[in-house]
């Protein structure tokens, strides 16, 4: 083998003239002594048995982890991803991905990674091969079948899923690939049970599908099947989210701020003016003043005028803000109140009404419009262990953000309900101006997309903070503040001139409300997301 190694970016391994060693190599009788040489000379490193890697710095269980795929086909060559693993997201559960081959049964422990092969059979007709690699993934069908089989727990989980597992595995691919779906695989249950030799267990499988659609009726285990059953079905991926946000509330406790919303009557018109701002309605600010506080409305653009109106005659009225519901029935009553409130001039938008076709923001695909009722409901009492204000605002807003339960009108109904419980409690509103959109979103996207928690948490009681600033009193005052504070620049023209939303405290001469430190970052929270 050539000397005068250099690094190859595109394997991630190293070069000796024409030949390359891929991310992972597994040590066979052919390759051992080119192996063991590579060793010597610093060119590979070994991670686990027969198991070698040229990456040099980054951990071994990241390294098996990623390369997964093509670790598990080149140790168990034409095995099959089976039981637990092949209805589970990432196919490792816990730290173990579950096999089954032709071959003995055996476990073979990696770095972060147990995987556990039983004698079975190897790949049927409709299992799906990863590419190149000598490893396939049982077809759905092959799964609920051998799920149904008997099995003891061994480390920290067991090889099958219990009933409530693959209820939840069911009414996932019910959710995301609809009913036709459920059918097809009802169909193909019987041929795949015959060929792997277990019909009774093909039997079970179906019942539990066939619960799904409706046709037969099962004792369910899981509580999405019995909300079905109930006749409101929920999103359980969406309530999971909710409970990691839940999750962080309480073990990062948050600082009141309290606040006479009497004291601030400029706040109400600042609210409306930017939670429109950032669904698109762009006014300047006088003549938004004007449409808010004096009903005057352009001729040239008359609904979104209402909407600015809609919106501040909504936030303005403290007895109706001080209104937050005490159960998921009273959420449902009072999100159809307020949006019929909200969208009074706009008919064509069903005021009040859920939606009825599903909706979608460039990649996110919000809740299925057949979902809202029971996950809104559900949702709530997910959020029941939050008792300040603040949490409670947060959670709820993040519900409402994430159903988004109407065709339209649902950034603003999520940023009114989180007023509006801070309200409640006499404690500072939160202001999303426009110098702030960008961060607010992106934290919101945060915890949808990554279930990441703490962006929107630290997102928001910086905002509070901002807002505890501003001297609301007057609006002359309040506008000079904002505007100083970079608060009325739109995203790009903060990207185009590298400013940033700032804490009037932080500004020369502004003299704010005096309000203590809480220890909040002083970048506008720009970090955090």
């Amino acid at each position: 083998m050539a000397e005068n190694l250099a690094p190859n970016p595109r394997s991630g391994g190293l070069t000796a003239g024409k030949f390359a060693w891929p991310p992972i190599v597994i040590g066979t009788s052919e390759l051992s002594l080119r192996i063991s040489r590579a060793v010597g000379r610093g060119e590979l490193r070994r991670i686990g048995s027969r198991l070698y890697t040229p990456n040099r710095t980054e951990a071994p269980e990241v390294l098996v982890r990623r390369h997964l795929i093509e670790v598990a086909g080149g140790f168990f060559p034409g095995a099959v991803v089976a039981d637990r693993s092949a209805l589970t997201r990432g196919y490792v559960a816990g730290s173990t991905l579950f096999l089954a081959h032709p071959g003995a049964a055996r476990d073979l422990t990696l770095p972060g990674l147990t995987i556990r092969a039983r004698t079975g059979l190897g790949p049927l007709g409709p299992d799906h091969r990863f590419g190149g690699a000598e490893l396939y993934l049982s077809c759905a069908e092959r799964a609920l079948v051998e799920n149904q089989l008997p099995s003891r727990l061994r480390g920290d989980v067991r090889r099958r899923m219990s009933q409530a597992e693959v209820e939840e595995y069911l009414d996932r691919v019910l959710r995301v690939q609809g009913q036709k779906r459920l059918v097809e695989i009802l169909d193909l249950i019987p041929g795949v049970a015959a060929e792997l030799g277990l019909r009774d267990e093909g039997e079970r499988a179906r019942a539990i599908v066939r619960g799904f659609l409706g046709s037969h009726s099962i004792d369910p285990r899981s509580g999405v099947l019995r909300a079905r059953q109930r006749g409101r079905p929920y999103d359980a991926d969406r309530l999971q989210l909710c409970e990691v946000l839940v999750d962080t509330l309480l073990q990062h406790p948050h600082e009141p701020r309290p606040a006479d919303p009497a004291g601030q009557p400029e706040l109400p018109f600042f609210d409306a003016y930017f939670s429109n701002y950032i669904e698109g309605t762009e006014f300047e600010g006088d003549e938004a003043r004007r449409i808010a506080t004096g009903g005057e409305i352009p001729a040239g653009r008359p609904e979104d005028a209402h909407d600015i109106l809609s919106t501040y005659l909504i936030v303005s009225d403290l007895d109706g803000m001080r209104r937050t519901p005490h159960s998921g029935e009273e959420l449902l009553e009072l999100l159809r109140e307020r949006h019929g409130k909200l969208m009074a001039f706009r008919p064509e938008k069903h005021p009040g009404g859920f939606k009825e076709v599903d909706n979608r923001a460039g990649a996110t695909r919000f809740v299925s419009h057949e979902l809202v009722v029971g996950t809104l409901t559900e949702g709530f009492s997910v959020g029941a262990p939050l008792i300040s204000p603040f949490d409670r605002a947060a959670f709820i807003s993040f519900l409402v953000s994430e159903v988004h339960p109407f065709d339209d009108g649902n950034g603003r109904m999520a940023r009114i309900l989180l007023n509006s419980e801070l309200t409640a409690g006499a404690e500072q509103r939160i202001l999303i101006p426009t110098g702030y959109r960008e961060n607010y979103l992106q934290a919101l996207r945060a915890l949808s997309h990554n279930g990441r928690a703490e962006p929107l948490c630290s997102v928001l009681e910086w905002a509070q903070r901002y807002a505890a600033q501003i001297d609301w009193a007057d609006f002359g005052r309040a506008r000079e503040m904002l505007e100083r504070t970079n608060a009325m620049l739109t995203s790009t023209e903060i990207d185009r001139r590298g400013l940033r939303l700032r804490l009037p405290s932080d500004v020369r001469g502004m003299e704010p409300i005096w309000e203590a430190e809480v220890g909040v970052p002083s970048d506008g929270g720009l970090s955090v997301v």
